[in-house]
This record gives C-alpha cells, structure tokens and sequence, in this order.
C-alpha cells in the first residue's frame, strides 16, 4: 500500500500574512528562507547583489535560517562591500518569518548544486501570494512546481483571498 505523504502547509496559519500588504522603508527587496549550506546558491545572489549594487541598484537582501555555511556567507558580505545591505537573521519564530517573506519585494531560490526534492518556501510564499525569482540553476523540481503554480495564479490568488 502506497504511504499517504500529508501537506506540511496549513493554510489558516497563513491568513494574516494575506492581509498584510504595507512595505516598510526597511523591508526586503529579496528573502531567502531555508537551511545555510552548500548547493542552496547563497553565495551567487549575494555576487549579483555586489554587481547591481556597483551599477548603482542597492538591493536589501534578507537570509532567514541557520547553518554551517552563515559565518563564510557574512564574510563573502563583507568582502563584495554589500554587508550594509544583507541581514542575515539566523533561526526565526514563524509569525515574523511570514512577515518578512510577504513585505519583501520577492523570494529568491537559487539552489545550484543541493538536489531540492520539493521546496516547501514555494508553496509558503504562494500562499502570502508573494512573487518568486528562480534562477536558472534552481533544481528541477521545484522550477517545475513553480511554472505549475504561475500557471494556475489567479486559482492561488482567489484561494488565498477567500480565507
């Protein structure tokens, strides 16, 4: 008999991220949320972040989660001169994690080499309706989840609003 795999997303945890629509001066221009290791492509937002910010682009950039790799990411920062612009939060409570993923401008996935089976921060920020940046080297998986909800948007959308 085949294992039933629940959905890890309870949709009514998310209801008063939808209703919150206000940027502060302050908020993110882009979010990253998961595990700080290896493969995630960390390091080749943070290297654009350092090219459109010497072209004259300052872009906020916010990394909620924790792992080995947070010490060498704050010192790539430091060194690409763009620490004033990057918050590295480390473990945040959940009610403050949707905060910040619905007040910034759009989540970044960039997982180039860590084989994401299914990116749970997808489905996360389609419930804030909050918009995505995958990169061209984010995994398979979850490019393909991500074309499947951009094409049923609206269907997100109105879902998300009727709670």
């Amino acid at each position: 008999m085949p294992a039933l795999i629940p959905n890890p997303i309870r949709i009514q945890d998310y209801q008063g991220a939808c209703e919150t629509d206000v940027r502060g001066p302050g908020d993110a221009d882009l979010i990253f949320i998961g595990r700080i290791i290896e493969g995630k492509g960390i390091e080749t937002i943070l290297n654009a972040i350092s090219i459109l910010f010497a072209k004259g682009y300052p872009v906020r950039f916010v990394v909620i989660g924790d792992g080995p790799l947070l010490p060498k990411l704050r010192e790539l920062a430091r060194y690409l001169g763009i620490d004033s612009l990057v918050e590295f939060t480390g473990p945040t409570p959940f009610p403050e994690l949707l905060r910040r993923l619905k007040r910034s401008r759009a989540l970044a996935l960039c997982s180039d080499s860590y084989p994401e089976g299914f990116g749970i921060v997808v489905a996360e920020a389609i419930c804030v309706m909050q918009p995505m940046l995958p990169l061209a080297t984010t995994s398979a998986p979850v490019r393909a989840m991500f074309s499947t909800f951009r094409s049923r948007s609206r269907a997100a959308i109105s879902g998300c609003r009727m709670l």
